[in-house]
């Protein structure tokens, strides 16, 4: 596994959790979770959404392709991003560390390794990711159009959809200048607001 690009911590938002606000209105990211890998002011972010299944299995939507033992694996709609281009991701708690390890945009050879090694492990697939060019993330959070979260292992677990927005949205926290604490609870249309 030399070869796997594998990426580390390069700023505070690198490792986090991007929480759609409940008045983000762009189709792209309304009431979506991001798991943020990689970002830095000079480069940008890049990132997955979690909670967008595509509800097919890898051996599903790629017959044609030598999966095999993968073949399980869930498809999501990783982002507006090259949505054609297929991301596998991968990630295990490091106990001694108390983080996870995160491998992003590693071959099938290397997820299937990872899989069969001792620690646990959880691999998906993505179609498309979500990039940010460099700025642009700290505007868009300057605009409380995201909360950040820290990484919670039960929420890399779970290999939930939509609830997952609901979920974290109601736990909070909520961006400045919401003195209570509490988001809204958006409609499902918001131009009925």
């Amino acid at each position: 596994m030399e070869n796997q690009p594998r990426f580390e911590s390069l700023s505070g938002l690198s490792g986090t959790l991007l929480v759609a606000h409940p008045t983000l209105e762009d189709p792209n990211f309304a009431r979506t979770v991001i798991l943020l890998p990689v970002h830095s002011g000079d480069n940008g972010g890049l990132g997955v959404i979690l909670n967008r299944p595509t509800g097919s299995t890898l051996g599903e939507m790629f017959p044609d392709q030598a999966f095999e033992k993968l073949a399980h694996i869930r498809v999501f709609e990783g982002g507006p991003v090259d949505a054609g281009q297929l991301i596998l991701t991968a990630w295990k708690w490091d106990a001694e560390e108390n983080s996870h390890k995160m491998f992003f945009g590693i071959s099938s050879e290397n997820a299937l390794e990872l899989l069969e090694g001792e620690d646990p492990v959880t691999v998906r697939a993505y179609l498309g990711y979500a990039g940010w060019s460099a700025g642009q993330l700290e505007a868009e959070l300057e605009a409380n159009a995201w909360i950040t979260q820290p990484i919670r292992s039960e929420v890399l677990e779970e290999e939930s959809g939509p609830q997952l927005w609901d979920q974290l949205t109601e736990e909070g926290p909520s961006p400045e200048g919401d003195p209570d604490g509490d988001l809204p609870r958006p409609p499902d249309d918001l131009h009925w607001n």
